[in-house]
């Protein structure tokens, strides 16, 4: 059987040795003055060869009873099924549809500024006014004379009525006029009434025919009268609310409810049309925007989106910046013919703490396996581009005898201690296809099997083949 060399290990002083007999060498037989330093010399260099003859001896021959190297101990893990999704892991930034910077509309100088910056504000609310005692001053003129007017055409109206009233009754007295000539015309053709009495009644009716003309005209008059009051008044009116658009104007309101952001105006500049006075951004909803590769497109309608506050390299997250489900709000159909993505909003979960302007990390979800097969990530041994891992194997009945009588059989210079550790396992390094990574674990496509047991702590001491003790079952 041969034995199991640890050189190492093996320290030849340890071990007596019998000293070898070394036999008085033969000198030539040397006369002469110099006889002396020759023999010295090959005594020495005899000396010499024979001592590093006997070192290299003890250096190749080990001791009775053998040294063994005890086997590796090594923690293990165990390769286990659970639901894996495939992320698509990017950043976006949170904005607001309804963020706006307010200008005025009017020019002035400003009187009073009603709002702090980050005060929520309701819609309608006045945010800041003007000086506009100018606009208010016209406004009032302009609604007098609105209201003057307004009393004019009551004025002009009840006059036309009454002409009309009056027109009325001449049409009548006309009526009655024709006809009594046309009684008193068929009574003089019968020679009852004379020619004086026809031609008076045909008088009267020629009078009263005038007399509703005259009405007539006198109500077209009054009718022209009434339509030229309401027209006043109608100018009136749009006087007076071009003086109430000033008016309001002087008054920069909240269009919508929100934030009130940064302050561009203190009390006392003096401001024209156009000039920016307040940001104000929706409190109502946000969105996220973030650029998607354009290969995702056709399936975003079917993933699920979250998304968190950015980390920055964070370790300690908070509740708020845990994960938070998100949906889709919108798609851009077009795509950037460089970048290959397109913008992609989503709607911010409601009650989140984020802001208008932060970064966040988003992830989507485009796939999920139920089954998938997991390890810890620290079991897989990555090296140009080769991913492998160490799987534990049983022993053969071949080895679990050998290292059992190998380890009942302790060196001399330890025979007071107890046997050697026993290995229980070995180990075979195996090639293995990953697919999505986890915090802490990884997923594992091809190259082990359920159940199967991979080494996770002490792969720096072992390689392939190598009998191993597991520490932790």
């Amino acid at each position: 059987m041969h034995r199991m060399i640890w050189l190492n290990a093996f320290d030849p002083f340890k071990y007596s040795v019998p000293k070898p007999r070394l036999s008085p060498p033969m000198m030539p037989c040397v006369s002469g003055k110099g006889a002396g330093p020759l023999v010295l010399l090959g005594v020495v260099l005899l000396a010499l060869g024979g001592w590093i003859a006997f070192r290299v001896i003890q250096t190749i021959t080990p001791p009775a009873g053998g040294f063994f190297m005890p086997p590796s101990a090594v923690r293990v893990a165990t390769v286990k099924r659970q639901p894996v999704s495939d992320f698509y892991e990017t950043s976006g930034s949170v904005i607001s549809d309804a963020s706006v910077t307010l200008a005025s509309e009017a020019a002035g100088r400003v009187s009073q500024v009603l709002v702090e910056e980050g005060q929520t504000v309701a819609q309608g609310q006045v945010l800041i006014r003007l000086d506009g005692d100018v606009a208010r001053a016209e406004y009032s003129a302009a609604a007098a004379s609105a209201r003057a007017e307004a009393k004019n055409i009551a004025i002009q109206q009840q006059q036309a009525a009454a002409t009309q009233a009056a027109l009325a009754a001449a049409k009548a007295r006309e009526s009655i006029a024709q006809s009594d000539l046309s009684r008193f015309e068929q009574l003089r053709q019968d020679d009852v009434i004379s020619p004086l009495e026809f031609e008076r009644k045909r008088a009267t009716l020629q009078a009263q025919q005038a007399e509703s003309l005259q009405a007539q005209e006198t109500l077209a008059q009054a009718q022209a009268r009434v339509n030229y009051q309401v027209a006043q008044s109608q100018a009136a009116r749009a006087q007076a609310a071009l003086a109430g658009t000033h008016v309001a104007k002087a008054s920069i309101i909240a269009p919508f409810k929100g934030t009130v952001g940064q302050k561009l105006l203190n009390v006392g500049a003096y401001v024209l049309p156009g000039t920016p006075a307040i940001q104000l951004v929706g409190a109502e909803q946000l969105k996220i925007t973030v650029q998607v590769p354009e290969r995702y497109l056709g399936i975003l309608n079917q993933v699920q989106a979250q998304i968190r506050k950015a980390q920055n390299g964070a370790q300690n997250a908070t509740e708020s910046d845990t994960w938070q489900k998100a949906s889709i709000a919108f798609i851009n159909p077009i795509v950037d013919p460089q970048a290959r993505t397109a913008l992609v909003k989503l709607w911010v979960p409601a009650g989140s703490a984020l802001k208008p302007g932060q970064f966040v990390d988003v992830r989507l979800a485009l796939s999920q396996r139920q089954d998938a097969l997991v390890i810890p990530e620290e079991a897989v041994l990555s090296e140009a581009g080769l991913n492998q891992v160490f799987v534990i194997q049983p022993l053969s009945q071949a080895d679990r005898t050998s290292a059992q009588k190998s380890a009942q059989k302790p060196a001399k210079a330890a025979a007071s201690k107890p046997g050697m550790p026993q290995p229980n396992a070995s180990v075979a390094l195996k090639p293995v296809t990953l697919g999505i990574r986890m915090p802490g674990w990884v997923e594992v496509r091809q190259g082990v099997n359920p159940g199967d047991r991979v080494v996770v702590g002490g792969l720096q001491k072992i390689q392939d083949g190598a009998q191993v003790m597991i520490l932790d079952r």
